[in-house]
């Protein structure tokens, strides 16, 4: 199955009345896998978290649809996420730390409780923010506080580039903190 980074993908699952649009949240050329992250949130969706399980063979899958992500080389890069678009946002830094960038995750959920893929994270950032809504766990406060403080200087220094995905309020603030900064910055 021939993936590129940022691609998204159309798949149906037998049993299920729907075709579903996500972008990649992972994948592995070698293995001819990707990880799909489904937040249950109604009928279908909760009927799909439990019967799709690790190992579920797709009836169908259609892609990669989209632009495909252009990572450079070197550099510090900020990779935002927010709620499920922590998973899209995995790759992208797991590919900027391979190209030779240094790379801080900021990820933020609304509670604790949603908190999924930390490690992940942890394992190719140089720096990881955590960040809830509700201070239950790490930073409390939004993620675009947080960019905020570390474009202004709280960390390693300003980014070269920051890219940000998650819901379309964040990644408006996410475009809005980097507005005027002279920070290349791309919403997915």
């Amino acid at each position: 199955f021939p993936l590129w980074l940022g691609a998204g993908v159309l798949f149906w699952v037998a049993g299920f009345d729907i075709v579903y649009a996500c972008q990649d949240t992972d994948f592995d050329r070698e293995a001819g896998t990707i990880t799909l992250v489904i937040q249950a949130v109604g009928k279908t969706t909760l009927q799909m978290q439990r019967d799709c399980l690790a190992g579920t063979r797709l009836t169908s899958v259609t892609g990669p649809m989209g632009e495909p992500s252009r990572i450079g080389g070197g550099g510090k890069v900020i990779c935002v996420g927010g709620g499920l678009g922590v998973a899209p946002v995995f790759p992208q830094a797991r590919a900027w730390r391979e190209a030779g960038a240094g790379v801080i995750g900021v990820v933020g959920f609304r509670s604790k409780e949603l908190v999924f893929w930390e490690d992940r994270f942890k394992s190719v950032c140089d720096e990881f923010i955590l960040c809830t809504d509700d201070g239950s766990e790490g930073f409390h406060g939004f993620v675009t506080e947080r960019l905020a403080q570390l474009i202004d200087g709280d960390g390693p220094g300003r980014p070269d580039m920051v890219v940000a995905i998650g819901p379309m309020p964040m990644m408006r603030a996410v475009t809005e903190t980097t507005r005027g900064k002279d920070i290349p910055t791309l919403v997915s």
